[in-house]
């Protein structure tokens, strides 16, 4: 009987991977994660090719590159792909608003560029001028290439978007390793190089795809996507700065080598959120459209809604204690010995990863009503309880204020969220308590793997 029955779960299990479309989901959302994943395969080379303190400085260009995305992409990319389907049988004004978009981006770079010559005096001293610019080219060109990739994704064309996810992966590790090597062994040199590279990259894009760049600016289209991008622009802003002001506060109060260690448990418990995006891909679909149904063919949806739901806390939550479990080894093997600090830290980022899957699931609505102020809103609330949480307890607990504060805001964004929600009424919240015990059980086992870790440490 046992027999018959993993010959019937096989058998729908090679049913269902060989269904087109799963095939297509996978391969889109796996190659559309490697160029993000490529910081993370790269970090076993960074930590011993360069010291403690510059790869703290290496953590910090990328966040820097981070924010200058804001300010060279201005929610462009976001715009594109709203209106591609607009206009995709409309070769003309398709280009001409690729076009409007790059020539803009271009124009708004080299103001960005102006304004650093300008303001140096107000910045950092200890990083040079060039390096600003560096990071506001990398910026830049990636913005090219990756909006191309989308492009190709949107279009379904599967092997360009094979093509340039891979070149992209690539260029992006091959680049930032050989400007180590051959222009500067320390972060500068990985900056350079990595500029270097995705210029090339973008040239070439350029090159084959030329149509899409020399085409008249058309300041129709242009408002019609500035429209669009800009009330997004405050959330992403906000957005991107608490994903990263972790590691900014650490940069301004602790030291780069306290970044070092911070940033290495930060890139391993990251890998939850690369699972937690490549679920919500499949999720949010299905909650939008239901969102768009009548209330019968809502309860038609809700099992289906509910099974992914619980589904996705399962994979989340155990990868998150395995995660934690296994980071001894993983830090060991990935980053060395002299790394090894960072795996007290691990369990509780880990878990932090779990909650913003909570908040995730709880936005959808959000999201799908283009209640981007509200989100803007509950963000730099989660940000202002981070910063008094980090402020009381940094003098106490060291760098470990940073993942308590970290959890203390995650909790406040989900609870504020939930509150919207249900005040909203929005019928969203069908039920599924499994996912609340799951998170408490791996909530207990990260605090209690960190006590482990601390007192063996």
């Amino acid at each position: 009987m046992s027999n018959v029955s993993d010959k019937n779960m096989f058998s729908r299990l090679q049913d269902y991977l060989s269904d087109e479309a799963i095939k297509k989901i996978i391969t889109y959302t796996f190659f559309g994660l490697l160029p993000i994943l490529s910081g993370f395969i790269l970090t076993p080379f960074y930590t011993r090719f360069l010291s403690q303190e510059e790869y703290g400085k290496l953590s910090y260009f990328n966040i820097l590159q981070g924010y200058a995305a804001l300010v060279v992409i201005l929610g462009l990319d976001a715009s594109i792909s709203r209106y591609y389907f607009e206009f995709k049988r409309n070769d003309k004004v398709l280009k001409e608003m690729f076009a409007s978009a790059f020539q803009f981006m271009f124009f708004f770079s080299f103001v960005a560029c102006c304004v650093v010559f300008f303001i140096r005096s107000f910045l950092n001293h200890d990083i040079p001028v060039p390096i600003y610019m560096s990071i506001i080219g990398t910026t830049l060109f990636t913005a090219i290439v990756v909006t191309f990739i989308n492009y190709y994704r949107d279009n379904q064309d599967l092997n360009k978007f094979i093509v340039y996810s891979v070149l992209l992966f690539v260029i992006m590790s091959l680049s930032s390793l050989s400007g180590i090597l051959f222009i500067s062994k320390d972060a500068d040199g990985c900056i350079y190089g990595r500029l270097a590279g995705i210029a090339l990259l973008a040239f070439g894009v350029i090159v084959v795809n030329y149509s899409f760049f020399f085409q008249k600016f058309s300041l129709k289209l242009f408002v019609k996507l500035m429209l669009f991008g800009l009330p997004f622009i405050p959330y992403s802003a906000i957005g991107t700065i608490y994903d990263s002001f972790d590691r900014f506060m650490i940069e301004k109060v602790f030291s780069l080598k306290d970044l070092a260690i911070y940033n290495i448990a930060f890139v391993v418990a990251f890998l939850i959120n690369v699972l937690v995006n490549s679920l919500m891909q499949t999720y949010n679909p299905k909650i939008f459209s239901a969102l768009n149904e009548s209330k019968l063919e809502k309860e038609r949806s809700l099992s289906a809604i509910i099974d992914l739901r619980k589904n996705m806390f399962v994979i989340i939550c155990g990868c998150a204690i395995l995660l934690s479990v296994l980071c001894y080894p993983l830090v060991y093997i990935f980053a060395g010995e002299s790394y090894l600090d960072s795996i007290k830290y691990i369990p509780l980022i880990a878990f932090s990863f779990v909650l913003r899957l909570y908040f995730t699931v709880y936005a959808a609505p959000l999201f799908y009503y283009k209640k981007s102020v509200l989100l803007s809103l509950i963000i730099a609330t989660a940000i202002l309880v981070f910063l008094a949480a980090f402020l009381l307890l940094k003098n106490y607990l060291g760098l470990f204020s940073v993942p308590i504060a970290i959890l203390c805001s995650r909790s406040i964004q989900i609870a504020i969220t939930y509150m919207l929600i249900k005040k909203a009424n929005y019928d969203f919240d069908f039920g599924s308590g499994i996912r609340h015990k799951l998170c408490f059980i791996t909530g207990i086992a990260c605090i209690g793997l960190t006590l482990l870790y601390f007192y063996k440490g």
